[in-house]
């Protein structure tokens, strides 16, 4: 790995670990009904680079995730995340795919590069989404995980409510979903622009 990666990276993994263990750093609420995490696009940043660096914080990603569930829990689904199906797996696949995702908006051929910039952190967000959303409702379901904070009737009433996952993903969650898309778009393009001059691209 050249130097300049290898800064990059380092970089990129702290600040993975100071926004998941700095209290509501990572988490942004609008008004008090959206809350949504930046802590993916340092991966999706990484994912504009090359695959090795992407695969190294999408497992961080995972591993801070799980490690914070196992000794922080404290929303309706955060337990679920101390089973590695959930919290690490996921994370760990999205930082192995996210190079391809990125070649593959690359080929759209957007001449502006703001636009082909949006568009890969606005998809990646939302595959992000759907890899950890899918197994955690499934898990969730079928209780593979441990009643840490005796919530799981709760989680078992909310997820019986939806009825099926397609309720679960578009009326649960799809703002949520949709507002970190947007948001990881808006934050990472530009810092990718900064990225690629650093870099000399």
């Amino acid at each position: 790995m050249k130097t300049k990666d290898l800064t990059l990276t380092s970089m990129l993994v702290a600040i993975i670990l100071l926004l998941a263990l700095t209290p509501n750093l990572g988490f942004i609420s609008f008004f008090g009904v959206v809350s949504i995490t930046i802590l993916h696009i340092p991966v999706l940043i990484g994912g504009t680079i090359n695959k090795k660096i992407s695969f190294i914080l999408g497992t961080v990603f995972g591993l801070v995730s799980l490690l914070m569930a196992i000794t922080k829990p404290a929303g309706l689904f955060d337990p679920v995340f101390i089973n590695p199906l959930v919290s690490v797996l996921p994370r760990v696949l999205l930082g192995f795919i996210l190079v391809d995702i990125y070649k593959m908006v690359e080929k759209l051929g957007f001449k502006n590069r703001q636009i082909t910039l949006l568009t890969y952190y606005i998809l990646g967000s939302i595959i992000h989404s759907l890899l950890v959303i899918i197994p955690m409702y499934f898990v969730a379901k079928l209780g593979f995980y441990p009643d840490v904070l005796g919530y799981k009737e709760n989680v078992s009433t909310f997820l019986n409510q939806q009825q099926n996952i397609i309720n679960f993903l578009f009326v649960g969650l799809g703002v949520q979903i949709l507002a970190e898309a947007v948001f990881s778009g808006l934050v990472g393009t530009p810092i990718s622009m900064v990225i690629e001059k650093i870099r000399g691209e």
